[in-house]
C-alpha cells in the first residue's frame, strides 16, 4: 500500500464495476421533508440507505437491520400515498422504491431461519461427535478384548480353538459396526441431498 503506482487492468475493472453499481443508487439526501408528511411514519432516508446497501450487495446483515424494526416502520407498511414523491427534492419515487426493497428482502432468508438452521447444524454435529464416540469405544472395546485372548492364549489359559473363535467374533462384530457406519453415512447423504433441493 505504501507504492505510489498506477492500478493495473484487473483493479482498474474493479474500481470500474463498483462505481458503476454506485450509479444505480438511490439519490436520496437524507433531508428528511419526506418523513414530515409520511402518513406511516416511516423512516424513508433509512429505509433508502438500505435499498441501496442491498442493490450493492445484498447480504444477510442488511436485511437484519430491517428486522429489528417494529412491523410498522418496515417498507411493506408503506401506504403507497405518494406524499412523499411529491415532496422530495430528488423526485425519487419512494412507495416504488419500498416495493422493490420488500423484494429484495423476500429473497434473503429471515435471522429466524438462519438461527434454526445454524442450530439443527450444531445438533447433527454433536450427535456425530457422540455417534464416533461410540465408535470409537466400540473398537477399542474389541481390541482389548482380542488382546486379552491373545495374552490368555500365551499363558495356556486358553486353546488355540478358543482364540479364532474369539477373533472371528470380533471380525463379525467389526463388521456388523462398518456395515451401520455405511448405512448410516448413505442416510446422512439422502437427507443432505433432500436438503438441497
Amino acid at each position: 500500500y505504501a507504492e505510489d503506482k498506477p492500478l493495473n487492468v484487473p483493479e482498474l475493472e474493479t474500481v470500474f464495476a463498483i462505481a458503476e453499481g454506485m450509479k444505480n443508487s438511490v439519490p436520496c439526501t437524507s433531508c428528511r421533508y419526506c418523513c414530515d408528511g409520511c402518513p406511516a411514519g416511516l423512516e424513508i432516508p433509512r429505509l433508502l440507505a438500505i435499498l441501496n446497501d442491498m442493490r450493492f450487495a445484498p447480504v444477510l446483515n442488511t436485511s437484519m437491520l430491517v428486522e429489528a424494526m417494529p412491523e410498522e416502520k418496515r417498507p411493506t407498511a408503506c401506504l403507497s400515498c405518494g406524499k412523499c414523491t411529491k415532496i422530495c427534492p430528488q423526485g425519487i419515487d419512494v412507495p416504488a422504491l419500498m416495493e422493490e426493497l420488500t423484494e429484495h428482502l423476500a429473497k434473503l432468508p429471515s435471522l429466524a431461519e438462519v438461527s434454526r438452521q445454524r442450530e439443527e447444524e450444531q445438533k447433527r454435529k454433536e450427535e456425530q461427535a457422540k455417534k464416533e464416540a461410540i465408535k470409537e469405544n466400540k473398537t477399542r472395546d474389541i481390541k482389548q478384548r482380542m488382546e486379552t485372548a491373545e495374552a490368555l492364549f500365551k499363558a495356556g489359559v486358553i486353546s488355540k480353538h478358543d482364540l479364532e473363535n474369539i477373533k472371528k467374533e470380533a471380525e463379525k462384530e467389526i463388521s456388523l459396526n462398518q456395515a451401520s457406519d455405511d448405512v448410516e453415512n448413505q442416510k446422512q447423504s439422502e437427507d443432505k441431498n433432500g436438503e438441497q433441493k
